[in-house]
């Protein structure tokens, strides 16, 4: 945590954030309110992209470059070397739910910090960074929590553990009976609208 704590662009506002997590305080702020929160991840071909689902400041959700993770996996010793890569209005308040490389930058899935109401929405993220609403709606019910790109196709994965079969929340349910959706969409198909 000190290393992150440290990163070049770490503005005061998360600071209180960090001294809680360092303290390890049973009255830290809990992810889904607000805390640290890491859903998205990423490259941009040599460094690891790192998308927070929280904490979003001043309306805009961060995305952290990690310029030396095969070091830190081969060397315990070796210290993180985190910077701020951005930080992208998504609307609304989003956080990073997941992220993607694509041609153009990254393809992000921005979604509340908190569970209900599920407010979820499509972005590309150009390499200056700017994001972009994409034209896409997601099936009812759907919480994307998962994207890929394949091919030229990009591959979306909902977590539907909340969602109710017969009554019954799927998570409940008996592993032969629990489920997720998977949509893969064509790139091209994918139409930023702003």
């Amino acid at each position: 945590m000190p290393a992150l704590q440290s990163a070049d662009g770490i503005d005061q506002a998360l600071s209180p954030l960090f001294e809680t997590l360092i303290s390890g305080s049973a009255s830290g702020i809990a992810p889904k309110e607000g805390g640290f929160n890491i859903e998205g991840l990423a490259t941009d071909g040599k460094s690891l992209l790192i998308g927070l689902r929280s904490p979003v400041a001043n309306g805009k959700a961060w995305i952290l470059r990690l310029a030396n993770p095969a070091a830190i996996v081969a060397d315990v010793d070796e210290k993180p070397q985190i910077t701020v890569k951005a930080q992208v209005d998504l609307g609304d308040g989003r956080g990073i739910r997941a992220m993607t490389e694509s041609d153009d930058g990254w393809i992000i899935v921005g979604g509340p910090i908190n569970d209900p109401p599920p407010s979820f929405g499509l972005f590309q993220c150009d390499k200056g960074p700017t994001a972009k609403s994409i034209d896409f709606t997601f099936a009812g019910g759907t919480r994307p929590e998962g994207i890929a790109s394949q091919d030229s196709n990009v591959l979306m994965v909902s977590d539907d553990g909340s969602v109710l079969r017969n009554g019954v929340e799927c998570k409940s349910e008996s592993p032969a009976n629990q489920y997720f959706r998977a949509t893969s969409v064509p790139e091209n198909q994918l139409v930023v609208t702003d």
